[in-house]
Formats: structure tokens, sequence, C-alpha cells
């Protein structure tokens, strides 16, 4: 590591900034739009970051000056104003629009971004329950967490290289190609690691590293590469905005395609007929110049826009409003970078701006760490009707518990375990979501037995989906070893698992796709035999029928008090809580031919007892969210404890839990 080579500024750098930048603004603004794969934007600046901080921190080792102190204190000046001035922002604007739960998130996401642990903080909120992506402000600065935390050990694995002759290019490409390998590896076991855990993706900034020791080692490609070099980068880019998809494995292999398309084009340096000719033009340049602000400020006022309307997505934003988003955010990225950044990188009086920048982000910090503790802070807001509150809490249903754990170990890796008591289950409710969401009603009304629930999302407790037979035949090996439990209640969103886990989106909200024959036909057949199964073990089946599924958030019925914070909240006030409810004619025909499979399963079976929820929310003429004083559902499809108490209370008016000798009955008439 030494003879090394200076590099200088480059304005075709800034060019791809600007690539980068606006591929990604873009593709949020306009994710329907031609630019499918603009996300890979972030790859592109992890190579850029990575090359030029590395030649920094070369020649510093080179030059006998390198600190470690002095390259936090730039990263400091660099990260922190923009960073601080968005963080405000969005603290701010939430104080006045967001409910308490979202402002508690926001509150969370502002102390992880001040820290830079939002990734760590987003994968871990990814499951079942977790708020659409498109509704978190500040999801898209998991990116710079994955910077800093890079930027934690990068300079300090340079120095010991340095210090102790390593032959750092052969060490680096080993480690950049370990994380690599990680990468590919989680992308297909474990996605949401893949994508936010730091070591995999390590590579892309250290791809820009080695790019860096190799230009100041002097190891170019020569002149009649360098346009080829270039054209190649270019390709390989545009191939992957145009090609790549969402719902792609994503990061994984594909993600070579924008990191191998950025090592090219600065490779090839500024020269080459791209660089010079595209990535240098004015404008360009321009837009790389205010690419970090801009990149900070376009997801807040997307995200905004979209918590703001009833269904939370993009169809409700007319492509004129997120233009004018997109414009606003550009001049919010100049204004940043003239009155902001500018002055605070290159003014002078670092003496007096660190310390007050650093003391900015603990501040950010302390705040946004109090309005999580706080819950969102709910006081700020008056909301009708009062026992709204429980839509703004998390999910009421627990997942585990200890007792379940312990007396029923092969379960713990289960989605759901829960048990009642701390001795061999009496009942089990099993199912997905919608029978886990019963379970603590029932454990409640049933002091004297114990209630076991394990719940499988998209597969119990019947499916039109092949790969959920597995499921269903542990479930049964489960139940025929476990002779204490006599009762089995079956429970289960069976239109959407009828479709077999297909769906559409009605208003933002999942209703069942239509199912084809080839799924009513799976679906008939796991559901005979499981219950033939759970009959020949001599166990009594109760099938709980599902609850109505509404086209709506119950939120959508909670109205501000405050006419100007209403107002905020554009169109969320869908329905008034008088009219928070569906046409029950609809929904029936909507649901009548999965209500058709199921109702073949049952006639096959008259052993089984069947209970029909559905009377208590719907009256003939509407299927209702709320009752005075309850809201009965928690979003579209799951149900409040209120509710759940409800269609409990019922069940067990109608059907007694009898002992095994004692003769069972249907329930059926006296539930409608």
């Amino acid at each position: 590591m030494s003879a090394l080579h200076d590099i200088s500024y480059r304005r075709d750098i800034d060019g791809l900034r600007a690539v980068a930048v606006l591929s990604v603004v873009l593709y949020h603004a306009f994710p329907a739009g031609k630019l499918k794969g603009g996300f890979i934007g972030v790859d592109i600046f992890f190579v850029i970051s990575g090359f030029l901080i590395t030649g920094i921190l070369l020649r510093e080792l080179q030059a006998g000056n390198f600190s470690i102190a002095r390259f936090y204190c730039r990263r400091a000046l660099r990260i922190f104003p923009a960073l601080i001035a968005v963080l405000v922002a969005c603290l701010g604007v939430g104080w006045l629009a967001l409910f308490s739960d979202e402002y508690a998130q926001i509150g969370k996401h502002v102390a992880g971004s001040a820290a830079f642990v939002v990734n760590l903080l987003l994968w871990q909120e990814v499951g079942y329950f977790d708020v659409s992506s498109t509704l978190k402000p500040l999801l898209h600065l998991w990116s710079l967490g994955i910077e800093e935390q890079f930027y934690i050990v990068w300079p300090v694995f340079l120095w010991l290289a340095w210090r102790i002759r390593l032959s750092f290019l052969k060490l680096s490409i080993a480690v950049a190609l370990l994380s690599l390998a990680s990468c590919v590896y989680f992308t297909f076991t474990n996605p949401a690691l893949a994508f936010y855990a730091p070591p995999t993706r390590f590579w892309e900034l250290m791809a820009g590293g080695i790019l860096a020791y190799c230009f100041t080692k002097g190891i170019l490609p020569d002149d009649k590469q360098r346009d080829a070099f270039s054209i190649a980068g270019l390709v390989l880019i545009v191939v992957g905005l145009l090609v790549v998809k969402k719902y792609y494995a994503f990061p994984g292999a594909w993600a070579l395609l924008p990191v191998a398309g950025a090592v090219l084009l600065i490779t090839a340096g500024p020269a080459a007929v791209i660089n010079r000719t595209v990535l240098s033009n004015r404008v360009a340049v321009w837009f790389g110049l205010i690419s970090y602000p801009l990149y900070l400020w376009h997801w807040p006022i997307l995200a905004f826009l979209r918590i703001g309307k009833a269904d939370g997505t993009y169809r409700e934003i007319a492509w004129e409003a997120r233009a004018l988003a997109v414009l606003a955010a550009i001049a919010l990225a100049w204004a940043t970078y003239q009155l902001i950044e500018k002055p605070i990188r290159y003014g002078g009086k670092k003496r007096i701006w660190l310390p007050t920048l650093s003391a900015s982000i603990v501040a950010l910090f302390v705040a946004g760490a109090g309005v999580y503790a706080l819950r969102g802070i709910p006081s700020r807001i008056e909301l009708s009707p009062a026992s709204s509150d429980v839509l703004f809490t998390s999910y009421p249903h627990p997942l585990t518990n200890e007792a379940c754990s312990t007396v029923y170990p092969e379960l713990t890796g289960a989605w759901s375990c829960l048990l009642s008591k701390e001795r061999p289950a009496d009942i089990a409710i099993i199912g997905d979501s919608h029978a886990h969401q019963y379970y603590q009603s029932l454990a409640s009304k049933l002091p004297d037995l114990s209630v076991l629930n394990t719940s499988t999302p998209d597969c119990l407790p019947l499916s039109g989906n092949a790969s959920c037979e597995k499921v269903a035949e542990q479930t049964l090996a489960f139940l025929k070893s476990n002779s204490s439990i006599k009762t089995v209640v079956l429970a289960g969103y069976y239109s959407v698992l009828a479709a077999g886990m297909k769906y559409e989106n009605v208003e933002g909200q999942r209703v069942a796709a239509d199912h084809t024959a080839e799924q009513r036909e799976r679906f008939e057949a796991s559901g005979n035999k499981l219950l033939t199964g759970l009959i020949a073990q001599g166990k009594r089946v109760i099938v709980l029928g599902d609850i109505p599924d509404m086209i709506f958030r119950p939120r959508d019925c909670v109205a501000f008090d405050n006419p100007f914070m209403a107002s905020l909240r554009g169109s969320l006030n869908a329905k008034s809580i008088d009219a928070c409810s569906i046409p029950e004619p609809e929904f029936r025909q909507r649901v009548q031919a999965f209500d058709s499979s199921l109702s073949a399963i049952l006639s096959n079976h008259p052993e089984a007892i069947k209970f029909d929820p559905r009377p208590l929310f719907c009256d003939g003429t509407f299927c209702k969210a709320y009752k005075e004083p309850h809201f009965l559902y928690w979003n579209s499809d799951h149900l409040t404890i209120e509710g759940a108490d409800l269609v409990i209370d019922a069940l067990l008016g109608a059907v007694k839990i009898l002992a095994p000798s004692e003769p069972a009955k249907n329930a059926t008439e006296k539930s409608s």
C-alpha cells in the first residue's frame, strides 16, 4: 500500500450521483412507470461512497496524517446538517397530522436515524402485522444506517492493513466475496436480513473501496478500453432500471447489475464517452450536488401524502400531486444545499458547528425516543369516538407465551404458540391469524380448562395452496400425539385460504381473488382430509365460520375534533362512525363461491359442529365494524378484544364445551 496516485474531483461522479438519486425518486413517485428497478439507485450510491471515501483515507494513510477522529468530524459535517433538518421536519409535521401509533413509530425511527441504526429497527419490525413500508416516512434512511455502520469498521480495517502491511487487495476481495455470498444466500432464506443487515450489504461499499485502491495504485484500463467500460457500465445500469422488479429476489445476485455498472463507469474515467457527454453535463452535475438532500426529502413528502389518504396507497394520489411532491423535494434539496450544507461544510467555524450538530443529533435521539416511549403522545389530539384509542395501539393479540413453549417445546418455532395453563391442553384452537385472534377470549372465558392456540398464517386450517400440505400433516400428527386435547376449534380466513392466498386490493384492503377449479378442488380435499383425520382421532371438532372482511380500515371512521388537523389528513375520514360498515348483500355475493366450498366440506362431516359468527356483525343490510361503544375490528379483517369477546360469548352460549362422552349438538341454527 505505497506509491499511491491522487484521485481528484470528477464531474462525472456527480453525474452518476444524479442517475442514482433520480432513479430512486422517480421510482418512488411513479412506481407504475418504466423504471421498475429504480430502487437500484441506492446500490449505485453505495459504490460511489465506498470509492470516494476510501480514496480520501488511502491518501491520508500515504501522507501520514490519518486520523479516525478527523474522519468522523468530516462525516458529521457532511451527514448531520441535512439529516437534522429532515428529522426536525418529520417530528413537526407528525405532531400536527399523525395518529398516536403513527407518531410513536416516527419517534422510534427518528431516534434510530439519529443513532444510525434505523435499518436494524426496520429489520426488527418486519412481520405479519407490520405497517406498509409506503407509510413509514423515514424508511429510506435504512441505507444511511448501512453506510455509517460500514464506516465504523472500514477505516480501522484500512489502518490495520496499512500498519501491518497486509495484502489489502486480496483480503478485501475475500471479505467482499464473503459478504456477497451471504447476501445471495439470505436473499432466499431470510429476505429481510439480506436487505437490512450490514454484513450482507457491505460488499457494495467495498466494491467502491477496492476500486479506489486500484486507482491509487494505477491499476486502470488503457485508453482504448475506457469507452467500452463506459458503455458497458451504462448498459448494466439501464438493464437494471428496466428489468429488475421489487418482487425479484433482491438484493441477491441482481444487485450485481448496478454495482458492476457503477464500477465500470467510475473505472472508465472522466474522458470516456458516456462520462464526458452524459454524466458531466451541467444538469446532471447540478442534481449530483443536491443528491443527498434530495434523497432525504423526497420520501417523507411522498409518505406523508400517502398517510393522509384513506387507503394509504398510490391510487388515491393523482400523478399531478406526486409530480408536485417531486418538485417540492427538489426545491427543498436545493435550499438545504445552499442555506444549510454549504455554509456549514465550507464556511469555517467548525469548532462551533461540530458540537452544535452533535448536540442536535443527541437531542433528536432523545426527542424521538421520548415520543416512542410516550406512545405517540395521544393527548396532543382529540378523536371521536373515545373508544378509537384501541385502533392506535399495537396489535392487541400476543403471539406467544412461556407456558406454551414450556409444555410444548415442539411448538416453540410456530408463528403462534399460546397456552392458558402450564399443563397439557384440553382444547385447541387451530388455524391462521383469524384463529389466533380468539385465544385470549376463549382462555379467559374457560378458566378451568387449558386452552392452546397454534396458528400458521396462509395455511391453516384448510388451504387451496399445495405448499401447506406438510403443515396440515404436522398439525394432525401433533393433535394425535396429545390425547388430552378433546376439542379442536378450527377457524381461518377461509376465502383467502380457498383462493390459495391470492388476493386483490379493494380500496387498499385485501380480499380473496377468484379461485380456480384447481384451487377449489385442493381446498376441499385438504378440508376433508383434516376433518376426517380429527374425527378419526376421536376429537370433537367445532368449525368456526369466518367474520366479514371489511374493505376499509376502521380508523377511516375516526374523526379529528380539530378541523385544522382533519384537513391535514386529507380524505382519511372516509366514513362517518354511523356508516362504519359494508353492505351485507355485496359481501355475501363476494364470498359466495368460497362459502360453497366450505359447505361442501362440512356436508361430508355431519359430526363437525358449525358456528357462524356473521349474524353478530351483520343485520341483513350492513356488516358493521363499530357497534356503540366499541370498535369490533382492529383492521379490515382482524378483531379487537371486544370483537373477539362478542364471537366467543356467542359461541359458548350456543355450544357447550362438553365432555367427550356427552352428545354434541350442531350450533348453526342457534347462532343465526
